[in-house]
Parts: structure tokens; sequence; C-alpha cells
């Protein structure tokens, strides 16, 4: 497996760039502009939750040890999955914190993965409901544990996605896939977990999401605009130069 440690953040996150859906994130602002830049990709998206307590340190532990496994849960899933990432040397600020507030979560609800829709770019929102699945934090130092459970959760989201192209449909399908996990008798991943007490908790998205988002996702267009600009301008330039210097873009 490769190691994407030390060094910068663009060492790193080169090393990152195979990770289409896996995205890690080192501050809130890195957060949402690499949600801004995916907002089109993605009928759900979902972020994995923690803080720094000392109880929680090894979910930390846990995503920088397993990157690429997070990744390829979120590829098979089909889902931009965003967890934050400790890269050394680099100042590094959980995003957890900002997105409890903003999503009126409490600390004491994380660990946990928040699923959710994402707003669009003018504000208003396409569902209006994320889905919040609490973890353990003592689960994450037995892969026998947490394996099973991650494993469900991101196959019900796969299971969500192949039933229904709206995120609505899609929370939907999960709201009904939580309460038939609670009444299975196999005690196994998710089930198992279910029966343990686990209270999915289902968010009406605030008004500050919205502006929090919209904020970051009017950036994005805006730096899309200006880099489309750029690239135009290069283009004329080349076709109105030299002829030797034309190429296939001025056909």
């Amino acid at each position: 497996m490769p190691q994407c440690r030390g060094g910068s953040v663009d060492r790193v996150h080169s090393c990152l760039l195979g990770r289409v859906y896996g995205r890690p994130c080192s501050s809130f602002d890195d957060f949402r502009s690499k949600l801004a830049s995916v907002r089109e990709g993605s009928v759900v998206f979902g972020i994995l939750l923690y803080d720094s307590r000392p109880s929680q340190k090894v979910i930390e532990a846990f995503t920088q040890q397993h990157a690429d496994w997070i990744d390829e849960l979120a590829r098979t899933a089909g889902i931009y999955f965003f967890f934050p990432f400790r890269v050394t040397g680099e100042r590094f600020l959980n995003p957890s914190p900002e997105i409890v507030r903003l999503f009126n979560l409490e600390l004491a609800h994380l660990p946990g993965v928040l699923i959710f829709a994402l707003p669009r770019a003018d504000g208003t929102v396409q569902a209006d409901h994320a889905l919040f699945v609490p973890l353990e934090e003592q689960d994450f130092g037995e892969p026998r544990i947490y394996e099973p459970i991650l494993d469900d959760l991101f196959e019900l989201v796969r299971e969500g996605l192949s039933k229904s192209q709206t995120p609505a449909g899609v929370l939907a399908f999960l709201r009904g896939e939580v309460a038939v996990h609670h009444q299975r008798r196999v005690q196994i991943g998710l089930s198992r977990y279910m029966k343990k007490g686990a209270q999915v908790l289902f968010i009406k998205i605030p008004k500050a999401v919205l502006d929090s988002f919209a904020e970051a996702f009017g950036k994005a267009l805006a730096e899309k605009v200006e880099r489309t600009g750029r690239q135009r301008r290069a283009v004329r330039a080349v076709c109105h130069g030299p002829p030797f210097t034309k190429t296939l873009a001025c056909t």
C-alpha cells in the first residue's frame, strides 16, 4: 500500500491524485473548496467526522493509515467522500467542528459519518435532509468490527444510487434501510451496530449550510470562469499568430 505521508501538501495531494472519490481535507476551507470543485459529480456526498479528544485519536490514525481503503469504499459506492487528513509539517485544522456547527449536530455525537445532499450554486438545496450515522471510537481499533460496518454503510449508499438518481430518493432509501437494519436478526455489520443502540439522525439542512457552501461554490465558479477565459485567450493568441503556430484548436 503506498504511503502518502510527509512532505508538502502538493506532494501528498499528488500522491493522492489517483483517489478520485476519496478526498482528504486539511481544513474546513479545504473541504469547502474541494466540495465545490466536484459539486456536479455526485448525487450525495459523505464525510467522516471526529474531533481531537484523546479517545478519538484512534480515528485520526485510521484515516492516516487507511486512506486507500476509504477511497475504494467511496469509489465502489459512487460518491465523493471526504475525510480529515493530516500532512506532516503542514498546518492542520480538523474541519469537523465547523461541519458539526453548520448541521446543528453536537460534538457529543461524534465520531460518525455524515451523508448529505449538495446545495445548488444559487443557494437552494436539492434535498432538505442529511443522514448522520454515529460510530464508536473504540471500534476503530478493531478491524473485525469497523470493516463490516463501513462495508455495509457504503453498500447501502451504492444500492440507493442504483434505485434513484436524486438526493431525496437516495436519502429516503437510506431512511428505510436503517429501519430494516434495526429489525434484522443477523448480528453482523451495520445490523449488529444498530442492535447495540446506534441512533441514526436525519437532519434538516439549516440555512447556514447553504450560505457557507454558496460562498465556496461562487468562488469556485469564478475561478472556473477565469480559467476558461485564460484558456480561450491563449487559443486566440495562437490562432491569430503566424500560420506555423496554429493548431487543431483553430479549426
